[in-house]
């Protein structure tokens, strides 16, 4: 909280809290005379009690002990009990010493002196005690939520470092088989690939990408896979609706596009891999279905770097509003992500 947050609160309470004082200190002048300091006094025994529970009581003796307990209870009505006794001692000496009245006595007014002495000193410690318990509460609330998005932010950097040098690895090796055969699109490659890094490089360190961009990115690194392999209708990638003004997390979906490049039988045969792209108004809606082989597919196996990244990433970046579903049937590897944004 604010320092200038805990003033405000401070001078709230205090002109909310020394409101009934003064009804008191009429009281006392249309009753005697000689009780016209009781309203500066008994503010300045608020104060002492209040500000006491405050910066010492509640600090040294509650938080010490993180909860209340019986030492801690038995120590805070001691404190009061003093307090009050402290009190009775200043208006003593400031009616008798100082302004020469008539000490406290029995009287109905000094017993209503009393009590009221009394009275203030527990709810003015109570009061305390809530407001810097209050106060340091939320403290620790923020801290506690900075420190798990500090958390969250390193994480999500260490999973997406995590894909950046598996892509490099996995296309610098798709470059050197070109190279080995001494394919004329090598250095087209190359080319494609120095694309793809200045977007991981420059664009992609950040929470939230422009959709479109992440769509050419993926463009680019088809168009890649696509020179390597040499068949150009292996891949069928349709888009619907409109990415205009639309933003996703940065290469959330490549690792499903590596998937399916990696495991793909047939790379000889048209639409082996089918991705789709549905963008509505409330929700983008992906999709990856490619051909396998027989033996089974290990499902955490993604890219390289195992599912439990990009599952980790959309906990992280859409802990309530995403939806993943992997699946194998019949030779087919199903991939279906959605991402409500609403």
């Amino acid at each position: 909280m604010k320092k200038s947050t805990k003033i405000i609160i401070h001078i709230l309470f205090w002109i909310y809290s020394t409101y009934p004082d003064f009804q008191f200190f009429y009281i006392c002048i249309s009753l005697s005379k000689h009780y016209t300091s009781t309203f500066p006094i008994s503010i300045f025994i608020h104060v002492l009690v209040f500000y006491f529970f405050y910066f010492i009581y509640v600090p040294i003796i509650i938080e010490k002990h993180k909860k209340f307990n019986f030492y801690n209870i038995t120590t805070g009505i001691v404190f009061m009990i003093l307090l009050s006794i402290v009190s009775f001692g200043i208006f003593y000496i400031n009616d008798k010493y100082i302004f020469q009245n008539e000490p406290i006595n029995l009287s109905t007014l000094d017993y209503t002196v009393s009590s009221y002495i009394i009275r203030n000193t527990f709810v003015f410690a109570l009061y305390a005690i809530l407001i810097r318990l209050t106060i340091d509460w939320v403290n620790n609330e923020k801290e506690k939520n900075e420190l798990i998005q500090q958390n969250k932010i390193s994480e999500l950097a260490l999973l997406r470092n995590q894909i950046n040098p598996h892509f490099l690895f996995n296309s610098l090796n798709n470059i050197y088989s070109l190279v080995y055969n001494k394919a004329d699109n090598a250095a087209k490659s190359v080319l494609e690939l120095s694309s793809l890094m200045r977007y991981m490089l420059y664009e992609s360190n950040c929470d939230k990408v422009e959709l479109k961009k992440e769509i050419d990115y993926l463009n680019s690194y088809i168009a890649l896979q696509i020179l390597r392999i040499g068949n150009p209708d292996f891949v069928k990638f349709t888009i619907e609706g409109s990415a205009k003004n639309r933003y996703i997390a940065p290469m959330l979906l490549i690792p499903f596009i590596e998937n399916a490049f990696k495991h793909s039988a047939k790379k000889n045969k048209s639409s082996g891999i089918v991705i789709s792209l549905d963008i509505t108004t409330d929700c983008i809606k992906f999709e990856v279905i490619n051909d396998v082989y027989s033996k089974k597919t290990n499902k955490d196996d993604v890219g390289g770097i195992g599912l439990g990244n990009v599952k980790r990433r959309l906990q992280l970046l859409y802990p309530s509003n995403s939806s993943l579903k992997i699946e194998e049937k019949e030779d087919k590897y199903f991939v279906t992500l959605i991402i409500n944004e609403q």
